[in-house]
This record gives C-alpha cells, sequence and structure tokens, in this order.
C-alpha cells in the first residue's frame, strides 16, 4: 500500500524505529557523559581535599610518611605502622575516596637524652620521651632543636650554638673557679675512640653500620651544644668554647649564616624590600643595597656589639683621646677601666682607622642608637626566628666616658658578658685579632638576592662579601 505522498508504511515504520534508537543512543550517550563528568568532578573536588589535608598535616614528626591515594574498592590497601585514615564522602560520589598514609619506620632507634649544667651551675636531666621510637636511617634524619624538649636547654645554651648529638658527655671545668659544667662531647667521634663523642656527617654511616653489627652496643644520644654562656671569671668563658674542634665551630658558624640569610630571604619574599625601607632610611638604606651595611662587630672574644663608629670611651679633656683604656697594668682592655699609669696607643688599633669608622653601620643610622629594635619586623626578626639570636640583648658601645673616679659598670666596650656570643670560629673568638671582625649585609635588587657575610672593612672602605673563607659568607635568593 503506498502513501499519498511516496512512503510506504513500512518505510514510515522504520523512519521512526530508526529515530527512536537513535534517540535513545544520543540520550544514553549524553547521561553517561554527564556522569562521568560529575564523578571526575568529585574525584578531583574529594582528591584536591585529600592532597590538602596531606600537605598540611604535621600530626606526626617522627616518622617519614608517604602517602598513596586509594579508593574503597581498592585491594592494594596495606597495613603499616602507625596508619592514619581520613575519608571523603558526597552522595553522588561511587568513589568514596580515602587517603592512606603509610608510616615507614626509618632505621635505628636511640635513647636521646638531655644532660647539661645550666647558668645556675645546676645539672639537669631529661629522656626525650617524645622521640622514644624515633628511628634514623640518614645522617641528616637526626632530630633538631625543634622538639619542645630540647628548647629548654636551648633557651639558655641558644639554638645558634647546637651542634648535633653525641654517644658521651664531656665535663668542661672552669680552670679559676673550679666550677664544673656538663654537656654532650664536641669532639668528633670515630672508631678508634670507640665512638665516644660527636656524630657528623662524615662518620654517620660508620656509626651507624657499627650500631647494627652489635660492635656499639647500648648507644645513648645526648644533645650537644658549644659552649655559649659567661661563666663567673673571664676568659673561662672562651677556654671552655675553645673545648670544641675549630672545625666544628666553622661549620656551624657556617650554618648559622646561611639560616640568617635564608631567612631574610623569606620576609623580603613575602613582604618585599618594604621591610628594610621601614627599617632604615638616607646612607644606611642606600647601604644595605649596595656594598653593605655593618650590622655587628665583635669585640673581644668574639662577643658581638651593635656596629658604631663613636668612641665615645675616650674623651679630649682627659687628654686621653688616642689611648687605650685598660685595667690592672695589662694593655688588653679587658674592661676598659681608665689606667693613668699605663697608656697604649690607640692609633695603631684598628676600630680607630678612618676607613673602618666612615664604613656605614647601622648604629649610626636613626632608631639604633640604643641598641636594635625588638619586633623592628627585620633585622631583629632574621635573627630571632632565623637562629634564635635575640638582637636586644648585643652590647651597645655607645657607653659614658670612664674616668679615675667614676669607673664604669656596664660592660666593657658594652659588651653584655651576661648574653650569649653569637658565631664561634677560632678567627673571630681570638682574642688577639685586635676586634677587625664583623657581619655585614647587603640586598641586591637586580638579581634578589640577600648577603651576609662576616670579614673586615679594607683600606679602600669596602668589604669582600666572599667572607673571611667560603663559609662565613651566605646568600639567599628571595626571588
Amino acid at each position: 500500500m503506498k502513501n499519498q505522498n511516496g512512503f510506504t508504511l513500512v518505510e514510515v515504520i522504520v523512519a521512526l524505529a530508526l529515530v527512536t534508537m537513535i534517540t535513545g543512543i544520543l540520550a544514553t550517550s549524553l547521561a553517561q557523559t554527564l556522569r562521568y563528568f560529575n564523578d571526575a568532578n568529585v574525584y578531583k573536588k574529594e582528591s584536591d581535599a585529600a592532597f590538602d589535608i596531606i600537605q598540611s598535616d604535621s600530626s606526626d614528626i617522627q616518622y617519614k610518611t608517604e602517602y598513596k591515594l586509594v579508593t574503597t574498592d581498592s585491594s592494594n590497601k596495606k597495613d603499616s605502622v602507625r596508619v592514619r585514615l581520613s575519608s571523603y564522602s558526597d552522595s553522588s560520589s561511587t568513589n568514596k575516596l580515602v587517603y592512606q598514609s603509610i608510616d615507614v619506620k626509618l632505621g635505628v632507634v636511640f635513647n636521646y637524652t638531655l644532660n647539661y649544667t645550666d647558668k645556675n651551675n645546676k645539672t639537669k636531666t631529661e629522656t626525650l620521651s617524645e622521640l622514644t621510637d624515633y628511628g634514623i636511617q640518614n645522617f641528616e634524619d637526626l632530630p633538631g632543636t625543634n622538639y619542645s624538649a630540647l628548647q629548654k636547654m636551648s633557651d639558655e645554651w641558644g639554638d645558634w650554638s647546637f651542634i648535633g648529638w653525641s654517644t658521651s658527655l664531656t665535663t668542661y671545668t672552669a680552670s679559676s673557679t673550679g666550677l664544673k659544667y656538663v654537656n654532650g662531647n664536641p669532639q668528633i667521634a670515630s672508631a678508634a675512640n670507640n665512638w665516644q663523642g660527636l656524630i657528623t656527617k662524615d662518620n654517620f654511616m660508620e656509626f651507624k653500620n657499627a650500631v647494627a653489627s652489635g660492635q656499639t652496643k647500648n648507644v645513648k644520644l645526648y644533645a650537644t651544644y658549644m659552649f655559649s654562656y659567661d661563666v663567673p671569671n673571664k676568659p673561662d668563658d672562651i677556654e671552655l668554647i675553645n673545648n670544641t674542634p675549630p672545625s666544628i665551630c666553622i661549620d656551624q658558624d657556617n650554618k648559622n649564616l646561611t639560616k640568617i640569610a635564608n631567612y631574610a630571604a623569606s620576609i623580603l619574599k613575602s613582604t618585599g624590600t618594604s621591610a628594610v625601607d621601614n627599617c632604615l632610611s638616607g646612607t644606611y638604606r642606600s647601604a644595605i643595597y649596595g656594598d653593605g651595611l655593618e650590622l655587628l662587630h665583635f669585640r673581644k672574644g668574639g662577643w658581638p656589639v651593635e656596629a658604631q663608629s663613636a668612641r665615645s670611651y675616650f674623651s679630649s679633656k682627659y687628654n686621653v683621646s688616642n689611648t687605650y683604656f685598660t685595667k690592672d697594668g695589662d694593655n688588653d682592655g679587658d674592661n676598659g677601666y681608665y689606667d693613668s699609669g699605663r697608656l697604649y696607643d690607640y692609633k695603631k688599633k684598628y676600630e680607630n682607622q678612618n676607613y673602618y669608622k666612615n664604613y656605614p653601620k647601622i648604629g649610626n643610622a636613626t632608631g639604633y642608637t640604643n641598641g636594635f629594635v625588638k619586633n623592628d619586623g627585620f633585622f631583629f626578626e632574621i635573627f630571632k626566628k632565623g637562629i634564635g639570636y635575640d638582637l636586644t640583648q648585643v652590647g651597645n658601645p655607645n657607653l659614658p666616658d670612664p674616668t679615675p673616679s667614676n669607673i664604669p659598670t656596664t660592660p666593657w666596650r658594652g659588651i653584655n658578658y651576661n648574653y650569649n656570643s653569637l658565631l664561634f670560629g677560632p678567627k673571630i673568638m681570638d682574642t688577639s685579632n685586635c676586634f677587625k671582625y664583623s657581619l655585614f649585609m647587603k640586598i641586591d635588587k637586580n638579581t634578589k638576592n640577600v648577603t651576609v657575610w662576616v670579614n673586615t672593612v679594607a683600606n679602600d672602605g669596602t668589604s669582600d662579601s666572599s667572607g673571611i673563607n667560603a663559609s662565613y659568607s651566605a646568600t639567599a635568593s628571595y626571588a
């Protein structure tokens, strides 16, 4: 039977069937596509949430943690030590994503112990319970001072003087007083001394193998610091500092300068150079963006004072403008007392040279004439948060002129002997160095680098930012 329009009934039925089939296929495909698209969005949202949690997870710093993203229908889950699970659900989700943290023991487990003498000459002993099951595989795994128990000791000895872990203790003896001070042994451990002493990057693997093989047993690790605070009589403090090998001192100084540079860079990266501009102006701002600004000057035994060109100890009315104040007939200026019976030619001293005095010094800048400013947003922060050193505690050299009838009661030349030293290298701590070394800083806006270094001021009024040697200069990028 033929349709008047030219289509047979069969043709119409077939056409309708095809249209229905095609429409059904398209609808099914669209529904599948939408479902997959929705699932993908849910999966992405949940995996992003999992990743965010993983990134911010700081609840367990005792293990090296690896994360594996799995789904609820996975058969690849693994049992492990101290597993933490967090699940994420969504009413439209078929994946039910979870993340699984797999905590892996790192290796050898030691007893970590504090055993030290405080400033009151009282011996403190404490086992670090938070490190009871802390294992190590590599030297870098050894715990630092970010543990609460270690902070108690660091508050006195200083984070900047923490040099690591020793397998034995030593007793410092102050020769003039007979007082004894206990601390971790700073001498480097070796197989020859049965591994008694400091564990370093160089000896760690050999030491670890000796422990693993049973050659060395029942090892305890003691938190070890360089001697960094004053004892009742000088120069016992220098004598005790010298118990640490020079190589360890230099290495520690290098680490501290690097930390200071890195923290300075982190502030500059976050806030820009406005952090510095808010602290300095004029010549001193130009200096830190140019050849450098002198921040600290190391005086006798390496104790730092705020860098300043004024020599207010010397007064022309006493006719001693070119002399050096001494005590007890010596000429080393130990306490800075006026001794008219023995004058020392100060003109020969480094600090009296114009090229040194004319180098830009922070102590001559407005706002820094009375010491470093707490919470000034930059200098205080980079030392305090970078290495735990409080610049407000350093000495200020601008003290009243001493006279025969008016002996100053404040420490000599502004040194705060009641506070800690900052750097410990032999060149800096050497009492015969004529106080030549200072700590400088400069910021290069073009390369976006900040550099800190320790060196002298040269005759041409410059300071080489390569430092007194390679380890006494550190550069960090804030790009």
